[in-house]
């Protein structure tokens, strides 16, 4: 219960930014590749550069208890 409130009160108050598609109702890792894919085209078009950082954090836990 603590959690749909929460949700819903940080999704109608605009808390949460828009490119955040974690955890969220209706949303996906697609949802980022579409951004990231229109960012490097319309970066294309507009002859203007577009930088990512991809970071793997798959064993960054594993040391942790």
């Amino acid at each position: 219960m603590v959690n749909a409130r929460l949700t819903w009160l940080l999704e109608s108050k605009g808390f949460l930014p828009i490119t955040q598609s974690g955890f969220r109702k209706g949303r996906s890792t697609t949802d980022n590749l579409v951004h990231l894919d229109h960012s490097i085209r319309h970066g294309f078009s507009s002859k203007k550069v577009t930088y990512a950082i991809f970071l793997d954090m798959s064993k960054a836990f594993d040391v942790t208890w």
